[in-house]
């Protein structure tokens, strides 16, 4: 047997399979760039779903921030309400009434007087107090400023003129 037929046949051998692992590294790199492929497209997508939950979850964290702002707001207007009670100052006409806080010798007395606001301008959000009309000839009227809205809390007093020095009936 001649070794140069078998070293050639050996060598081919090697030459076909260095050639078959070539083949089968290319084949693998060919499959690896398809996995890394692949897996850049899946965190592409698992990026953009991350993107979307956060700006959802955003758009509900300023939705509950604006909900405790108009929550604190509520409970004030509420607090404000009852510190008023609902009074008919006259037949047919209410004002509200600001609540009197007894008072006890060891608290300190509330320095707001007894007041009354118009009762149509406060449902409105708007807080005015009730100024005192009139006067000696005319009856006397509590009247909101911003709606004019005035009741009358008492009738005008009976008052004579008081005779004058010069004058004499005879």
């Amino acid at each position: 047997m001649d070794f140069s037929l078998i070293s050639g046949l050996v060598g081919s051998l090697k030459a076909t399979y260095d050639l078959g692992s070539a083949a089968v590294g290319v084949r693998d790199a060919n499959k690896l760039t398809e996995a890394v492929a692949e897996m850049n497209h899946k965190l592409l997508d698992a990026q953009q779903r991350l993107f979307a939950i956060s700006s959802e979850a955003w758009a509900l964290q300023q939705q509950l921030i604006d909900t405790q702002k108009e929550n604190l707001e509520l409970k004030a207007t509420l607090e404000e309400r009852g510190r008023y009670v609902l009074v008919e100052l006259a037949k047919g006409n209410f004002a509200l009434r600001s609540k009197v806080k007894p008072t006890d010798a060891s608290e300190p007395v509330d320095a707001e007087p007894e007041h009354y606001l118009c009762q149509p301008c406060f449902h409105k959000g708007v807080k005015v107090v009730l100024g005192l009309e009139g006067g000696q000839y005319s009856p006397y009227i509590q009247r909101c400023a911003v709606c004019k809205h005035g009741i009358e809390v008492a009738p005008a007093p009976l008052q004579f003129p008081s005779p004058s020095r010069d004058y004499s009936p005879f």
